[in-house]
């Protein structure tokens, strides 16, 4: 893993770590609303569960695509 970065979900009130997940994240493409957390890991874009952290989704890189992570990628949802 390139550059692993740790998304961590903390409950605001008592200040407990709900959970964590280490992996890549693209600079500035991690986005959450109120039910899942969003990031690019530098080859796919991912989605998690923001209550538990579990792995919803992947949206695989497309076969002939070329793209390369080495600015800040914008990622729209």
């Amino acid at each position: 893993m390139k550059d692993p970065k740790k998304i961590i979900a903390i409950d605001i009130a008592s200040g407990k770590v709900l959970w964590s997940k280490e992996t890549t994240v693209a600079p500035i493409t991690l986005g959450a609303d109120r039910q899942r957390v969003i990031y690019h890991n530098g080859m796919n874009v991912v989605c998690l569960d923001r209550k538990s952290g579990k792995e919803l989704w992947i949206a695989e890189r497309r076969t002939g695509l070329k793209v390369q992570v080495k600015s800040a990628p914008n990622l729209v949802i």
